[in-house]
């Protein structure tokens, strides 16, 4: 048995909402220079980290699958209503043809129609950005985890 004193490490990390924990402990020599016992500390937070992240990858998987089936829809959402405008102008257009007009007549419950349809496609639009941007980080996310996870699985 060595008379070195050792230093005991306890390193806690909270893994889930639900308030689990992993603890990782461990000893390392009193007289140990800095880079050694940062390189320990270092192994405990990328272990616990690892942990971390493989409890956390199947939700972030399931909610990058939601965010891509909801883009999924409001493409198609997106798609409907451009098709609803185009029939609506052409249906303006062959109205203002059977009364004799060469254009359409835009304004009144025509104009209003129209412009409701254009503020419902600019709000698909942007509800499109908004899950493009929410699919990319959440790739990033879970990419980032995945590669924790596997670099661990290596070891």
């Amino acid at each position: 048995m060595s008379d070195v004193p050792a230093i005991g490490i306890s390193f806690r990390q909270t893994i889930d909402e639900s308030a689990r924990e992993i603890v990782l402990q461990c000893h390392i020599s009193s007289d140990c220079t800095d880079e050694q016992l940062n390189t320990l500390l270092d192994k405990l937070s990328s272990a616990a980290d690892r942990q971390k992240a493989k409890t956390h990858l199947p939700t972030e998987k399931n909610l990058l699958d939601e965010a891509r089936e909801s883009l999924d829809r409001e493409r198609n959402n997106y798609l409907l209503l451009q098709a609803e405008r185009d029939l609506m102008i052409s249906n303006f257009q062959r109205e203002a043809e059977s009364n004799g007009r060469r254009k359409p007549f835009m304004g009144g419950q025509n104009k209003q129609k129209l412009d409701h349809l254009n503020g419902k496609i600019g709000q698909s639009e942007q509800s499109i950005k908004v899950l493009e941007k929410r699919i990319s980080s959440s790739e990033n996310i879970v990419a980032a985890m995945e590669a924790k996870v596997s670099f661990g699985a290596e070891a």
